[in-house]
This record gives C-alpha cells, sequence and structure tokens, in this order.
C-alpha cells in the first residue's frame, strides 16, 4: 500500500521522532523546574503540565494516521474477494516442486544425524 505523497511527510515525521526523543526531555525538564503553572481555571504542577508536551506529539501522529487513512481509504467495491481456505491461498501462491522432496529413508538418516550431531 503505497503512501504516494504522504510518504514525504511521514519520512520527515520518522526524523521528527528521533529528534523530538532527544529535545522532549530536554523541554519536559524546563517546564517541570518551572514549578507550577496557573492556567486560571486550575493549577498544574510542572510534572503534569510537562505531559502535555508527549500529548500534542501523539495528537499529531493521531491526525496524520487518519489523515493517511481516509485520503487512501478502498472504496469497498475495489475490496478482493477473501479466498476460500488458506491451503487454497497457498496452493496458488506456491509452486510445489516433487523433486525437492525427500524419501521417508532419506529424512529418517538426516533425523539420526541431526541427533547425532546435537550429542
Amino acid at each position: 500500500a503505497g503512501m504516494g505523497e504522504d510518504a514525504k511527510l511521514g519520512s520527515a515525521g520518522l526524523v521528527f521522532a528521533i529528534v523530538g526523543g532527544a529535545l522532549m526531555p530536554l523541554a519536559m525538564g524546563v517546564i517541570i523546574d518551572r514549578g507550577c503553572i496557573d492556567l486560571g481555571v486550575m493549577t498544574l504542577n510542572g510534572v503534569s503540565a510537562a505531559f502535555f508536551l508527549p500529548f500534542l506529539s501523539f495528537v499529531a501522529i493521531a491526525v496524520f494516521g487518519y489523515r493517511t487513512v481516509t485520503i487512501h481509504a478502498v472504496p469497498p467495491e475495489q475490496w478482493e474477494e477473501p479466498r476460500e481456505s488458506v491451503s487454497e491461498a497457498r496452493s496458488s501462491e506456491v509452486e510445489l516442486r516433487p523433486e525437492l522432496a525427500l524419501t521417508q529413508d532419506e529424512m529418517r538418516s538426516r533425523g539420526s544425524a541431526a541427533v547425532a550431531h546435537d550429542a
């Protein structure tokens, strides 16, 4: 499932995640060191206020995910029909090669060799 133009935004998001992992603790520490923050309606201690930074990051990730899903949604008329069974799916995708199959004697000899090797 290609992301098209959103691939650039996604890769930028990965870079920002790495940079954010380096800068987020520093920024949270600064907020915690400031102490209590008065919002008028309520007062938050520094630790509680600092956790708004990760919250904002998660909101940005959620918006990106929602936007990507809604833009790249596949309409129901384009959905593939489910296959009847797992064996049907495997048989249609994998070419069986009988010439590579081992006889029972070959399997026994390999099994005993593996046991002897482990001992």
